[in-house]
């Protein structure tokens, strides 16, 4: 018979037993290994397991894994860490089962008699554990177990059927949650599989939305788990080759092509797709891609021909920087009326003068450096990595740094340009990464039954390839008529190629927009009758601590991007508001969480949204249509934003209509009813990166769950 520590013997070995063994040693290694002071803090905390609430019992084991998931701890540490997650898994693990088990009592006689035959023969403290088959061995063996992924994945789908109107948690549901194996002793496999096994078992009408609420923060932290072993694993991969080429190599064809003896990093080849003209890009745009083709040419591990044909895109690029003026971004032409506009563009003319989030009236670019501000850029230009060398974690934690203190316009103009190329190298690499693991994750279900991972890669990365595809529209998938558009594009306006060729391409770019519209409005049709088996999803659920109530959708996983669009406002609120309202004070717009979207890239004075683009409101809009299926009434806000170039009241006209824009795009290509979108422009009013500049961040469309404030829609 095995013997099974109760919830209080292993809290007691945790906090008091492992001090207590090493008096000479443990607080001097403590010291020594600088141990973080939020770690001693756990480790010293001597309150009673059967004080805490469950949410404080949830948050001790959130608690415990971001420390060991650290990695910076010593062994011993990890060790008495786990055992205080343990305790607090086994104490919460307790009070759900004693919960579920309130409602048995009803139960006739004999059924009572063979519940209680088994707990008559063995200790009263056992009992616990018996309720919990899957939990026969301590929660520090059940890595040891090599249970298949496919039987745990069956497992995970059955609670389903078993869930009843009792309020029963389900037994998958227990050993879900009670499975305390650290993240570092698993592989990606086996953290993948935990991560859709909690897609499942989260999906679960019945399940109480505290025990949903946990079950998400599991699956937050092995994805953050999943990132930071994947940063860490091309970190090890891409660090064999440091040997620098010669600066003076000669120029490789035009075309992009793949090494066959070196798998090309994710990030380096995202790069070379980008196969826009020059001559068609703006000189903010050109210098970006120069300074990123620079950080990514010192990437170590690349073949000969990779390194060369990335150094023959940064000459190319440097040449049409020297071409030509710096050309606007937002904002009309210099010659071009402008409505309601008088002499220069507002924020030129008055030296940059913009109001910003908070109300007050601030000098864009006029800064001579705030010392202390100056001082902290400093501090994160001085970190010397590579963003292809950082991780997930680190990346994601260095952009909100430097947005941060971007944000606070404090900075010389010099030093905020620096941060600004830091910015958008690391946003770049960031991104790839987050779309990478996605598309891993879920293969995105094309219309004609093809996958993602079914696609030609060479198709994604050559150029000539594309340009001579002669297919018809409806041979090839989704991913393929984007990629096309995008090339074919370029192509039309590359006076390289013969006239009659670049004709060909522009009949060629209509039919696939004509079919990829079409082929969306039927999928559109296939979701409609999908949704209605839809599980229902929560909405007005307030965010943890630990969560940003404004997020970047390229940057977030999807359960990120679900929090925040059915999270509760910041603040209650006692009447309704009109749109125009809340564009007209910041305290309301900031007290709805939303998810912010720069991936829509809109043509030069353009407010459309291409077929080409519904692509970028995939994720937002699949989230909005479980919603409304759920809650028929929800109003979400739609907002556009600017940046500074050009004047004040042609950016706000230009937001409005992106907005509108965004919202037919919505109400079109998703199951959407235009009722349920409201919009709202604000021009350049709230630049999340203040400057006067040209700044791809500053040019978004916010989305965010408004109902609080408008009401429900009209239906």
């Amino acid at each position: 018979m095995k013997f099974k520590l109760t919830a209080a013997s292993l809290v007691a070995l945790a906090l008091f037993a492992g001090p207590s063994m090493a008096k000479d040693q443990p607080l001097m290694q403590l010291a020594q290994a600088a141990v973080p002071a939020e770690v001693e803090a756990l480790l010293a905390d001597k309150t009673p397991l059967s004080e805490l609430t469950v949410p404080q019992l949830t948050q001790r084991i959130r608690q415990g894994r971001t420390f060991i998931q650290a990695g910076n701890l010593p062994k011993d540490v990890v060790r008495q860490v786990r055992g205080v997650m343990a305790a607090a898994v086994k104490e919460r693990a307790s009070r759900q089962q004693a919960e579920a088990t309130q409602p048995a009592q009803k139960q006739p006689a004999q059924d009572q008699a063979a519940q209680e035959q088994p707990a008559q023969e063995q200790p009263a403290q056992d009992q616990a554990a018996q309720a919990q088959p899957a939990q026969e061995q301590p929660a520090q063996d059940q890595a040891a177990q090599e249970q298949p992924a496919q039987e745990q994945m069956a497992q995970s789908d059955a609670p389903a059927a078993e869930t009843t109107a009792s309020g029963k948690i389900p037994a998958a549901v227990t050993d879900y949650l009670n499975d305390t194996r650290s993240a570092e002793e698993m592989s990606m496999v086996d953290l993948r599989n935990r991560v859709r096994s909690g897609q499942r078992l989260a999906q679960i009408k019945a399940l109480p939305a505290e025990t949903r609420q946990q079950i998400r923060q599991h699956m937050r932290a092995d994805r953050l788990a999943m990132q930071s072993k994947a940063g860490a694993a091309q970190q090890t991969d891409t660090s064999q080759d440091t040997t620098a080429q010669p600066q003076d190599a000669p120029a490789p064809e035009t075309t992009v092509k793949t090494a066959e003896s070196r798998a090309v990093p994710g990030d380096v080849t995202t790069f070379l797709a980008d196969n826009r003209d020059p001559n068609g890009m703006t000189v903010q745009d050109l210098r970006t891609r120069i300074r990123l083709a620079q950080t990514l040419s010192q990437t170590p591990g690349l073949s000969t021909e990779t390194r060369l044909q990335i150094r023959a895109r940064i000459r190319a690029d440097r040449m049409a920087v020297q071409a030509k003026p710096p050309v606007q971004a937002d904002g009309p032409p210099e010659d071009a009326p402008v409505a309601n506009a008088d002499g220069p563009p507002e924020d030129v003319a008055n030296g940059g003068q913009i109001k910003v989030d908070n109300g007050d009236v601030s000098r864009l670019d006029r800064n001579q450096g705030d010392p202390e501000a100056e001082g902290r850029a400093q501090a994160i230009l001085a970190d010397s990595r590579r963003p292809n060398q950082m991780t997930v974690a680190e990346l994601r934690t260095s952009l909100n740094d430097i947005r941060a203190l971007l944000g606070e316009n404090k900075l010389s103009q010099q030093t905020e340009r620096q941060l600004r190329q830091k910015l958008g190298q690391e946003r770049q690499v960031l991104r790839t990464r987050v779309l990478a693991e996605r598309r891993e994750e879920n293969p995105r279900r094309d219309r004609p039954g093809r996958r993602d991972d079914q696609i030609d890669p060479k198709y994604l990365v050559n150029v000539e390839i594309v340009l001579q595809d002669r297919r018809n529209s409806d041979e090839l998938a989704d991913r393929e008529l984007r990629r096309r558009i995008e090339v074919l594009l370029r192509a039309m306006e590359d006076q390289r190629y013969e006239a009659a060729e670049r004709a060909r391409w522009r009949q060629q770019v209509e039919r696939d927009r004509r079919f990829l519209r079409q082929r969306m409005v039927d999928f559109r049709r296939e979701r409609q009758n999908e949704l209605r088996d839809e599980p229902n999803i929560e909405i007005g659920i307030n965010l943890d601590s630990g969560q940003r109530p404004v997020i970047d959708a390229a940057e977030a996983d999807d359960q990120e991007i679900e929090d925040v669009l059915v999270a509760a406002p910041t603040r209650k609120f006692d009447k309704r508001y009109t749109v125009e309202d809340i564009e007209n004070s910041a305290e309301l717009r900031n007290a709805l969480p939303r998810v912010e979207i720069d991936t829509i890239k809109f043509g030069f004075n353009e407010s459309f949204v291409r077929e080409e683009e519904v692509d970028n409101l995939e994720r937002v809009g699949e989230i909005i249509e479980r919603v409304l299926a759920a809650h028929p009434r929800e109003v979400f806000l739609i907002e556009g934003h600017t940046d500074a170039v050009g004047s004040d009241a042609y950016n706000l006209d230009l937001s409005r209509q992106r907005a509108v824009a965004v919202k037919q795009a919505l109400s079109e290509y998703f199951v959407i009813p235009a009722e349920n979108l409201r919009t709202a422009g604000y021009g350049e009013r709230y630049l999340k990166i203040p400057t006067a500049e040209a700044e791809a961040e500053n040019r978004r469309v916010s989305v965010s769950r408004a109902t609080a404030l408008i009401g429900e829609a009209q239906q």
